[in-house]
């Protein structure tokens, strides 16, 4: 990313320096009610917990069935036709639709043809086709860049065109579109879309004054993040910032305040990761360029320049003049074109592998990542991902009329899903060649994934493999349960309409999962 850059912006002071900031959360149980000894008796157990005045008002939904394909057998069911809204659950679908399709072993690398100057082109460019890679770090871009140095050594000013094309789905909420969990879903991403913040409040000749430390240099972090109104609050008081995208600029605002001596963190989404990938090779290759032109003493360049994006996403916006006149325009200017490339392409000069497609759906299931969910649907088909998926999933046997989907990711309300839709699909799932692989993607209880803090010290522990799904005022898990007299059950329960804070839901709902697995048959 080039070299740190430290500045301020005082009483509204914004300094920036290099570090990361990091998240962590923990979730809380519930204290267990009784274990009903017989299945016979886990409905009413079910319909008096769902009686607790926390959601008592929501709405429930849940099927278990054994995997025996012989003689499956259906455990506890209720509501299990009705639409509910599935949050993350609606990973279980996109990642295998994608996994059917495309296979284990599907790769979509990052393609760079090299384009020499000619009547048409004046100055030689590097075009860059993504791949929609969600894996891709800036570490990877930067290595790859000086590859394409050794290719084609960087000895003449030339341009970085990155093919780019923004696909966030139109249904995702405007507030969540602020932080990292809903980044801006597009061809051309690094490190995720998203940009980890910390947050320290300071006196600055008497004024207060906002440090944000980041790995993001600032010549970028200034063009999409501005403090408004900051507040260095007394060491004692309560914090009250919060962030905001503002709706007509697109900036991430910092607003309220915070206690001296304290900090604070967040995750945000980088609302301009087309232009931070090109940039991120343009600068690569500057560098490279000053090393191989030395006619003078060598003195620092200037940063590459950034798009414009206040105008048009193909205008750069030019460098003040420089005094040495060797950078008074600059050597490698990054260009994000949001068009298809023209015509066909022939061979590749590089290539950019990504991660198989295996190691992208255990990443999607395991950390619930829905960037990640949203990049495999625009593998399977980048002009129609949903119809894709339906066509893919209708073939393999799930009845289309039992869910609705706008998203991959589940971060969408408009997602219907019904208990019986999900435990379709784990079965279909469980029975295909890619079972192994696609159960294992899912978090482990009480050791891996969204399900690391959950099940901890009790029966479940290691016996349950599931997808999580949390939207406010939803709930879901759903996946694969090892029971001592079934065997293998897959198993879904949901809910949605609740009014209550989402580690009760996650308590009401693990505390069935724990009264299924402790059922038995008592037929004698």
């Amino acid at each position: 990313m080039g070299d740190r850059i430290k500045g301020r912006w005082a009483a509204q002071g914004l300094a920036a320096i290099g570090a990361i900031g990091l998240l962590g959360a923990g979730v809380a149980g519930a204290t267990e009610p009784a274990q009903p000894r017989c299945l016979a008796d886990l409905p009413a157990a079910i319909a008096q917990w769902q009686q607790d005045p926390r959601w008592a008002r929501s709405h429930w939904g849940f099927l278990a069935r054994t995997l025996d394909p012989a003689n499956p057998q259906t455990l506890i069911q209720g509501q299990a036709q009705q639409f509910f809204v599935p949050a993350s659950n609606a990973k279980l679908f996109s990642t295998a639709a994608a996994l059917a399709a495309l296979g284990p072993e599907f790769r979509s690398p990052t393609r760079a043809y090299w384009r020499p100057k000619s009547a048409t082109q004046p100055r030689p460019a590097w075009w860059i086709v993504p791949g929609g890679d969600p894996t891709i770090t800036h570490q990877q871009l930067q290595a790859w860049a000086d590859l394409l140095a050794t290719l084609h050594p960087p000895t003449e000013a030339l341009d970085v065109v990155v093919f780019d094309r923004s696909e966030t789905p139109p249904s995702w909420e405007w507030d969540d579109l602020t932080y990292g969990y809903a980044p801006v879903v597009n061809r051309a991403m690094v490190d995720r879309n998203a940009v980890s913040l910390t947050f320290r409040p300071q006196f600055l000749d008497g004024a207060p004054s906002l440090e944000v430390q980041t790995q993001e240099p600032v010549e970028g972090l200034l063009n999409w993040f501005q403090p408004r109104e900051f507040q260095a609050l007394p060491a004692d008081a309560e914090p009250t910032w919060q962030l905001q995208r503002d709706r007509q600029t697109g900036l991430i605002l910092f607003t309220g305040g915070l206690p001296m001596g304290t900090s604070a963190q967040a995750e945000v989404a980088h609302p301009r990761p087309g232009q931070k990938f090109a940039w991120l090779i343009a600068d690569r290759l500057s560098e490279q360029f000053f090393r191989q032109v030395r006619s003078h003493p060598l003195v620092a360049p200037p940063p590459p320049p950034t798009v414009n994006w206040q105008r048009s996403p193909l205008e750069v916006a030019p460098l003040p003049a420089p005094a040495d006149d060797r950078f008074r325009n600059p050597p490698v200017v990054p260009i994000v074109n949001l068009r298809n490339p023209p015509g066909p392409l022939g061979q590749p000069t590089a290539e950019l592998a990504s991660a198989n497609l295996a190691a992208v759906i255990s990443q999607v299931n395991q950390a619930s990542d829905n960037l990640g969910a949203e990049a495999l649907l625009r593998w399977l088909d980048s002009d129609r991902p949903m119809d894709r998926l339906t066509t893919v999933l209708t073939d393999l046997g799930l009845d289309p009329t039992a869910y609705r989907l706008v998203d991959g990711a589940g971060l969408s309300r408009q997602n219907l899903v019904s208990p019986e839709a999900i435990v379709q699909l784990l079965t279909i799932m469980a029975r295909s060649p890619h079972a192994q692989i696609y159960e294992n993607s899912l978090p482990i209880a009480g050791e891996t994934g969204t399900l690391a803090n959950r099940f901890r010290d009790t029966p479940l522990a290691g016996q349950l493999r599931a997808k999580t799904g949390t939207l406010t005022g939803v709930a879901a898990l759903s996946g694969y349960l090892n029971h001592p007299e079934w065997g293998p059950v897959a198993f879904s329960l949901m809910i949605d309409h609740a009014n209550t804070p989402t580690r009760d839901l996650r308590a009401a709902l693990d505390q069935v999962v724990l009264w299924l697995y402790g059922a038995r048959s008592c037929a004698n």
